[in-house]
């Protein structure tokens, strides 16, 4: 059997076809040409070989890809192999390294940033009743506009026909007030028909006096109503039969006069005793007459007093509402005309929210804003009264001023017990600017001032302050600049001791120093390895190897 390897280098023929038949064979061809048929065992011509496979450039790209592989493993394997001196070099642990921060001259601002709740200050409520001699209180006009301002002596509602005025005061009108009233709402009607510019009589009395009722007179005839009582006829009636008593008893009593000095005459002229004791009873009578009819006289003018201070203008049980702090703003409005303010009065004031319960006829709230934040206790003990508080109202906000902070942050800052708690700080806004007070109610951002330093101010990052064994504060100052990798202890420092001042923004004032200080210092704010390198409190960190 011939083996598959010729040792000539010939590859043998591999199912190339049909094996042809010898000549003469029965359904065979011959050749083409004529061409006698090859040899039977005979080699086929070569067709390849190693000169052929060269020839073809095939080999030149194997070598080429193999060359690539080998050297990338030859550099994988290099990446992996490490010696001994290069792991130990590679895994030592770097020298620690100072990180520090530069000195800054800025001004720095602490401040307490909390919510704010924004309403109209103090509100009310107007629940008028029904004017006296009224059946049903019915609203018949002068409703006023929400938004619209209340000025002091402005009618607020009509009821009934009635006007009810607004009027400055400390307390409520509880009762009528009238001729025989005396007390402290009755000074509190004076001084504030006073301030109207009405002749009100003794600022000091308290008694409701014919001066005082002409002063009530006038507030209504000036807005257009007539006076209590002043188309009542039976009081012009009363007064004027008294009057004509007045005038009957005067006229007796000069009769009476008359008669006295005849019978004195009479006496006088008597021509025996007999007739002069009869005269001289009759003088008797006549001085009786007299007397009677003087007594008549000041009965008369009694009646009249009484009848003309029963004439006097009153101020009905409802006709007055007495508020502080005027001009109001009126918030709501929950009646029209026609409607029964015995169905729609009868509000509240919640004591919990300030604000009024359904069913008030009309709602007044100061015209001023009224600003409450809540703040912690520890925050409210930074805070001072009349200290400024920013209101993110508006697009360029406004300034306010705090009025008052809570009373318990006082009680907690004097017990030693600040922290933990909430507790209100009040803020007046004085001028509103151009902001619509219809947009600020709400809840806003408030930013209160607790201090600015100058603005040639010293400042460090509050990592750079630590404390000695006695308290006293003190910073780590950097002599000169940081050496390239240069390891901590290696690195030339001093302590300086500082009295600290304000600290905001991540920042400590450095009001006072041992040493001399000037912006651009570093500080030590930290240690840590050799590269590091940090951003403190605004300023520009280094580490040890950014000299």
């Amino acid at each position: 059997m011939t083996s598959p390897f010729d040792p000539t280098g010939a590859i043998p023929p591999t199912n190339l076809g049909p094996t042809p038949s010898p000549p003469g064979t029965p359904g065979t061809p011959s050749p083409p040409g004529g061409q006698p048929p090859e040899r039977p065992g005979a080699a086929p011509p070569p067709t390849g070989g190693p000169g052929a496979w060269w020839r073809s450039g095939k080999a030149v790209w194997v070598l080429a890809i193999v060359a690539v592989v080998a050297l990338g493993a030859g550099f994988a394997l290099g990446r992996l192999v490490r010696s001994p001196a290069e792991l130990a070099s590679e895994t030592a642990v770097p020298p620690d390294g100072l990180i520090t921060a530069r000195i800054e001259a800025r001004a720095i601002t602490s401040t307490v940033v909390a919510r704010a709740d924004i309403v109209f200050s103090d509100p009310i409520q107007i629940n008028p009743s029904a004017p006296e001699g009224v059946g049903a209180p019915v609203v018949t006009g002068q409703v006023p506009e929400v938004g619209a301002v209340v000025e002091a002596g402005q009618v607020i509602l009509e009821v009934s026909g009635s006007p009810v005025f607004i009027l400055p005061g400390a307390f409520p009108a509880y009762r009528a007030m009238g001729p025989g009233s005396s007390g402290p709402d009755v000074l509190q009607l004076r001084a504030a028909l006073a301030a109207l510019g009405l002749n009100a009589g003794n600022a000091e009395s308290k008694t409701y006096d014919l001066t005082l009722a002409n002063a009530v007179k006038a507030l209504y005839e000036n807005a257009g109503y007539p006076a209590p009582g002043s188309e009542d006829a039976s009081r012009a009636a009363a007064v004027r039969d008294a009057r004509d008593a007045v005038t009957d008893a005067q006229e007796a009593r000069d009769q009476a006069t008359k008669d006295l000095a005849a019978a004195n005459k009479a006496v006088a002229d008597a021509p025996d005793a007999e007739t002069k004791e009869q005269a001289q009873t009759a003088a008797d009578a006549a001085r009786s007459a007299l007397a009677q009819m003087e007594r008549s006289v000041t009965r008369a003018q009694e009646a009249l007093a009484d009848a003309e201070r029963a004439a006097w203008t009153t101020l009905p049980m409802g006709a007055v509402v007495f508020v502080t702090d005027l001009p109001r703003r009126v918030d709501q409005v929950g009646v029209a005309v026609g409607s029964d303010l015995a169905n729609a009065g009868g509000g509240s004031i919640d004591p919990y929210t300030g604000q009024p319960t359904e069913g008030a006829a009309v709602v007044l709230s100061g015209a001023d804003i009224q600003v409450t934040a809540q703040v912690g206790l520890d925050e409210a003990a930074l805070l001072e009264v009349g200290g400024p508080a920013e209101l993110a109202i508006g697009a360029e906000g406004l300034t306010g001023q705090i009025q008052e902070i809570c009373p318990q942050a006082e009680e907690g800052l004097a017990g030693g017990e600040v922290g933990g708690g909430q507790c209100e700080v009040k803020i007046t806004v004085a001028d509103l600017g151009q902001v619509n007070p219809e947009e600020m109610v709400g809840n806003v951002l408030v930013t209160m001032v607790v201090g600015t330093t100058s603005a040639d101010s010293l400042v460090v990052p509050l990592a750079a302050v630590s404390a000695d064994t006695a308290g006293n504060a003190r910073i780590e100052v950097v002599e000169g600049e940081l050496a390239h990798d240069q390891a901590a202890a290696d690195q030339p420092t001093r302590t300086v001791g500082i009295v600290p001042g304000l600290t905001a923004e991540g920042m400590v004032e450095v009001k006072q120093a041992d040493a001399d200080l000037k912006a651009g210092d570093l500080v030590v704010i930290g240690r840590g390895a050799a590269g590091a390198a940090q951003t403190a409190g605004g300023g520009a960190a280094d580490a040890a190897d950014e000299g």
